[in-house]
């Protein structure tokens, strides 16, 4: 590579290094870089969630302090959401902080956790569940921390495991829950879980090597020694090549109960006089009590009962320093199985009963922390039974809303539906109203014309009888009756809807000859066609119209044309 070239490569990996440290002390103590990351609502939200996580690590406790407050002061007018996802980073955040806040902060990681289901958040859910599960773990809590912890992963899966940070260790965690709380069989199934699941190389190496050891000592659990010895070689493998050399002599002792099992005697026999000379080089009493106790279950085993003896015997001198009674148990277990080889029936029998009352202490503290752990597991369903009813309650109650919208809508689309033919149906007919008003009007005219024109031939031939009678006829169809001013009527009102109701309101009193002589100047007829058509005079027109013009206050025909048009 030319010198340039790799100087300019050099040049700029420094200075993204020195744009991710400039953001992180521009953005670290920067309230509205948290609140924005916030808002993510996609697939990719936790993983964002951790990411700022991570960087809250890095600030010291007053200055977390004073960021949370001022987050907090920012999204007071926000959603419940957007407060419940501060609340629990706050919660998550602080926990680690304050020690002597583990309880407070706890609960308002758990309060964090009922809103996220009352929000019906999956995403938050399975999160907060992780978080709080964590939290219970850290404060001794193992029975609770496994149903929350279990809650999560379980939903993860659901979710996709892709869009959750550090998905293989919490599997680890979840198994080793599992196996503190004596469920072997589901810690073998979260710990394998955990190891077969792409992303290995991600995974810090102290933590895969944890879960292998884990995973070997829930095969013996199980009594499944072939399992259980072939992850221990795994485990010292896999420790070795990534120098985490504490795993590697772990499981290298660890795996001692398993030769055991496997009827590995002499094998046994050597990796335990080495532990031995260990304990016995750093003066560690757990370390020369272990050893001594196995070497004399292996001596009993091969029926060498003196040898046996010997190292029982010193087991049970540093077992009373250890102070546990499990070391106890079975020390005694396997003095009366050495006193019985070796003929001495009364101190066999000593230890017998020692163990078995020994034993039955275990038994019933195993018992209890399965009573408790059952009790605690029924505690966890009933809560999520609780969610899970408020869930369906909510689903019930928005079915029961959207099926209310539904016929709300579908009973508007009717009423829409109806007062749309009704409307056009009244268009319809006021559009023939308006034609036959037109036409009937037309023929008035038309009638009219025929009159004057007979009346101006009749003048001028005044012998004419056959003219004479012609008129009489037209003047006689033009004289309405009361029926003929009812349909007149009928026609006018569909024309022009409710005008004969509204000139009644403006002018009280009116009469039903000015009534008809309004709706005649209505239609635009004149003088000659109204007398014409009512079978009156002018004079009859001219009075009426006055008195419409009295009425209105008027002092012009034209005047009364505008206003009666406007009505």
């Amino acid at each position: 590579m030319p010198i340039v070239a790799y100087f300019s490569k050099q040049m700029r990996i420094i200075l993204s290094f020195i744009a991710v440290l400039f953001t992180q002390i521009c953005f670290a103590q920067n309230s509205s870089y948290f609140i924005e990351n916030l808002k993510d609502n996609s697939d990719q939200q936790v993983l964002t969630r951790y990411v700022l996580h991570d960087s809250l690590n890095k600030l010291d406790t007053t200055t977390l302090i004073k960021l949370f407050t001022a987050i907090e002061k920012d999204v007071e007018g926000s959603s419940k959401k957007m407060k419940t996802r501060v609340a629990a980073l706050k919660a998550r955040s602080l926990f680690y902080k304050l020690g002597l806040g583990d309880s407070l902060f706890a609960a308002q990681m758990k309060d964090a956790l009922y809103k996220a289901n009352e929000l019906d958040e999956l995403y938050m859910i399975a999160e907060y569940s992780r978080w709080y599960g964590e939290m219970l773990n850290s404060l001794n809590k193992i029975n609770e921390a496994v149903q929350y912890s279990l809650n999560s992963i379980v939903l993860q899966e659901q979710l996709g495991v892709q869009h959750f940070p550090e998905v293989n260790t919490f599997y680890f965690t979840i198994g080793e829950l599992f196996l503190r709380t004596r469920n072997n069989e589901d810690a073998a199934k979260w710990l394998s879980k955990g190891l077969a699941l792409p992303g290995t190389d991600s995974v810090l190496p102290v933590n895969y090597a944890n879960a292998l050891n884990n995973l070997a000592l829930t095969y013996y659990q199980l009594r499944d020694f072939k399992k259980s010895i072939a992850t221990y070689e795994e485990c010292m493998t896999y420790s070795k090549q990534h120098n985490e050399m504490q795993f590697y002599y772990t499981a290298y002792y660890s795996r001692v109960s398993t030769l055991i099992k496997l009827g590995a005697y002499d094998t046994c026999k050597v990796i335990l006089k080495e532990l031995y000379d260990i304990g016995v080089r750093d003066n560690t009493v757990h370390t020369i009590a272990g050893a001594s106790y196995l070497l004399g279950q292996v001596a009993n085993l091969q029926k060498d009962f003196p040898a046996a003896l010997k190292w029982l015997t010193n087991a049970e001198t540093y077992a009373y320093k250890t102070g546990v009674n499990a070391n106890r148990t079975k020390i005694c277990q396997e003095l009366s199985v050495c006193y019985d080889g070796l003929k001495q029936f009364d101190k066999s029998l000593a230890y017998y009963k020692e163990y078995q009352h020994l034993e039955d202490s275990a038994k019933k503290a195993i018992s209890m922390v399965q009573s408790e752990y059952l009790m605690t597991k029924a505690n966890f369903e009933k809560e999520q039974l609780s969610f899970k009813t408020l869930k369906n309650k909510r689903a019930a109650d928005i079915r029961l809303r959207n099926m209310g919208i539904l016929l709300l809508a579908l009973l508007s689309g009717i009423i829409i539906w109806w007062l749309n033919r009704k409307r056009k149906k009244a268009k319809l007919d006021q559009q023939n109203a308006e034609q036959q008003l037109q036409l009937f009007t037309e023929n008035i005219i038309n009638k009219d014309q025929q009159i004057e024109m007979l009346q101006n031939e009749l003048q001028q031939q005044s012998s004419n009888t056959a003219t004479a009678a012609k008129v009489e006829e037209l003047s006689q169809q033009m004289i309405l009756t009361e029926d003929d001013w009812q349909r007149f009527q009928s026609l006018f009102n569909k024309s022009y809807p409710g005008y004969l109701h509204r000139l009644k309101e403006k002018v009280t009193g009116i009469t039903e000859a000015e009534i008809r002589m309004a709706c005649l100047i209505k239609i635009r007829l004149n003088t000659k066609q109204i007398a014409s058509m009512q079978g009156i005079s002018s004079d009859s027109v001219h009075k009426t119209r006055q008195r419409l013009r009295q009425r209105f206050s008027t002092a012009t025909t034209t005047e009364l044309e505008a206003i009666l048009a406007a009505v």
